[in-house]
């Protein structure tokens, strides 16, 4: 899979890979250099995408090995629980 980036409007860029794992992993850049790696959730196949909003707000998606469209948003409190968006979703 691909990793995905976005960049808050604080400055702070966020970077999201599927793990060997199938775990979905979070590092950001701040101006002192890389966080430590997180994963924020696991079983996840497909390459996730990611979107910073104005308002701080950052959205990651990415299909499950469910095959469900899975959600979570990262805070300025931190992480919201996962939500599934759609199911049934099949590769061709």
């Amino acid at each position: 899979t691909s990793p995905a980036a976005a960049v808050r409007p604080n400055g702070l860029e966020d970077l999201f890979a599927v793990n060997n794992a199938t775990g979905l992993a979070h590092i950001t850049l701040t101006p002192t250099g890389w966080s430590s790696w997180e994963v924020v959730g696991n079983g996840f196949k497909t390459s996730p995408a990611a979107v910073a909003r104005s308002n701080g707000i950052e959205d990651l998606v990415s299909v499950s090995s469910k095959q469900q469209i899975e959600h979570i948003s990262l805070t300025p409190t931190g992480w919201s629980a996962w939500e599934t968006l759609g199911s049934g979703i099949v590769f061709v």
